[in-house]
């Protein structure tokens, strides 16, 4: 049968290669805790602003999702809340800012819906107190060649509205 050595010989092979399988593995463990941000337990902030009647700031320690958020902060959206582009299963485990935009009410304006100049459409600038077709298009255009409008004398005069018009497209839109 075998002598003494190659049985010493068969066990310290066998003994290298479960330590060799031993050590892939802890390694592999170690990469999976590193690298799951769900397992993180601190606390994180969950902020939602936009189209709701107050701003709301919650502290989780444990992920949710948004259809979880949505029901418990139901009381915070008001008739022009638009969350249906939200996926409610999408689970939050860090700070976020949430944005609730508004819903398409064609040409009315609720008194909570800020309009972002650079990322509205030709419908949206419309809503703005004296900006018909021909002034959202110009803004439209100016917004294509230059990239953005810097400041509001600048918008003032691309549009040139009188000035009595000036404070209330400020209260609706953004810069």
């Amino acid at each position: 049968m075998y002598k003494r050595k190659e049985w010493i010989g068969i066990l310290i092979l066998i003994i290298i290669i479960l330590l060799s399988n031993l050590i892939f593995y802890l390694k592999q463990e170690d990469k999976v805790k590193i690298e799951d941000p769900v397992l993180n337990k601190d606390p994180f902030i969950i902020r939602v602003e936009g189209e709701v009647v107050r701003p709301v700031e919650l502290q989780y320690v444990k992920p949710i999702s948004y259809g979880v958020l949505f029901l418990r902060i139901k009381n915070s959206f008001n008739e022009f809340s638009d969350i249906s582009g939200f996926n409610t299963n999408e689970i939050i485990f860090t700070n976020i800012t949430i944005f609730i935009p508004t819903y398409d009410v064609g040409n009315l304006f609720s008194p909570n819906e800020k309009i972002c100049i650079h990322q509205a459409t030709l419908t949206e600038l419309k809503k703005l107190p004296q900006i018909g077709d021909k002034r959202a298009q110009k803004i439209l255009e100016y917004i294509e060649l230059n990239g953005k409008i810097d400041s509001w004398d600048i918008f003032f005069k691309i549009v040139g509205v009188p000035e009595n018009v000036k404070d209330e497209i400020k209260k609706q839109a953004i810069l």
